[in-house]
């Protein structure tokens, strides 16, 4: 079977290193906050330039981490894209706070900035911007709307973009705050659980530093309420070992995302006339990171795709088949009347494809063949 995203490649090519870090943390037994989540906050802070980063347990724990550091409190909105994954809608619930959908850009799956103007109200205390496929949000855009509303904080969800630019903005270092996570098949991944967070507001830094901490600054004073939300030294460790080869690794993804355009234009897949594939469109302005390769098709043939992808043994897989207010604990958030057309459009349409910087260009063939042998066998 051929994986969505195929960890062991990457593996057997950092095992030595990766096992060597690990033996490390194991001698010194030091697995709660040990040398190497000091380093790897170094690193990350450097290839960011951002002045401040905390790692912390989970791309999710960062969201919510970081709206408690500006004292979210319940009645407070906080806009946030109607497409994406659960977790920053989830952060701003549990703190009773209310979810603000905004619709989305269908070509690409980011916040549409044009309509984020007309959401804020006297409530709004943050605006959660989501960079999904690893290309990053408008942020000159943004920027124009941060000016006008000086008191919202901005927060980057960077899951998906840790190492992609816009214009001279990195990932991680454009607004306020910014999140992402270490998922282990993020572009950037641990082997369970991990996240962090960036900013250049040093109050900000300190506040979330301390909720990390279980609130607390010095250990059994806890002046604030608080999370156990730290990274493991281990997986601090293997995040320093796989950041030795994350550059070139974004140079291998750029390369197959172009290959698999380059074969799906090659077999006419992509003819608007029969909207067989559409392709993510990434702003001219940014440079991805590549983090996922996905299309779209039609609704009504996606499912069947799906199947016959499995019988020749690829995996595929849905980001995201439903939108947020969708699911049942988000429904009563969607305002009466109001659409969201794009999100329902990419929600039924996208498909997401085997993809990663070790895939090998066979391999890639094999499934553009297997599309195109699909999309004859329908066409018949």
């Amino acid at each position: 079977m051929l994986k969505l995203v195929d960890l062991n490649k990457q593996y057997s090519l950092s095992n030595l290193i990766i096992k060597k870090n690990i033996s490390k943390v194991l001698a010194n037994q030091n697995f709660i906050m040990g040398k190497e989540v000091n380093i790897l906050e170094k690193k990350l802070k450097s290839i960011t330039k951002s002045k401040y980063c905390l790692t912390v347990s989970s791309g999710t724990d960062a969201l919510l981490i970081s709206l408690m550091a500006i004292n979210l409190k319940p009645g407070d909105e906080v806009i946030v894209p109607s497409f994406t994954y659960v977790s920053p809608v989830e952060a701003i619930v549990r703190l009773g706070a209310l979810p603000v959908f905004v619709d989305i850009c269908n070509e690409n799956g980011n916040i549409d900035t044009s309509l984020i103007e007309k959401e804020i109200t006297k409530k709004t205390k943050a605006i959660i911007f989501v960079n999904l496929f690893g290309s990053i949000c408008n942020i000159t855009k943004l920027k124009k709307i941060k000016n006008k509303n000086k008191k919202i904080f901005f927060i980057e969800d960077a899951a998906q973009s840790f190492g992609a630019k816009f214009k001279n903005y990195n990932s991680c270092n454009t607004l306020d705050i910014s999140c992402t996570s270490f998922f282990p098949t993020k572009n950037l991944g641990c082997y369970g659980d991990g996240g962090a967070i960036f900013t250049n507001l040093k109050h900000i830094y300190n506040s979330s530093k301390m909720i990390r901490e279980h609130g607390q600054k010095i250990k059994y004073h806890h002046d604030i309420v608080g999370i156990g939300g730290r990274l493991d030294t281990i997986q601090a460790s293997i995040l320093l070992a796989k950041l030795k080869s994350f550059k070139s690794e974004i140079i291998l993804r750029k390369s197959n995302f172009k290959y698999y355009n380059q074969l799906i234009d090659k077999q006419n897949l992509s003819l608007k006339i029969n909207f067989k594939i559409g392709k993510i469109k990434f702003p001219a302005e940014g440079s991805p990171n590549y983090a996922s390769y996905n299309i779209f098709v039609r609704p009504e043939v996606r499912k069947k795709l799906i199947t016959f992808l499995k019988k020749n043994k690829i995996a595929s897989t849905i980001y995201y088949p439903k939108i947020i207010p969708d699911h049942k604990p988000y429904k009563k958030y969607l305002k009466t009347k109001q659409k969201l057309r794009n999100s329902e459009f990419v929600s039924k349409r996208i498909l997401s494809l085997p993809f990663g910087p070790y895939i090998k260009q066979k391999e890639i063939s094999y499934v553009v063949n297997i599309l195109g042998k699909f999309f004859r066998k329908i066409s018949h």
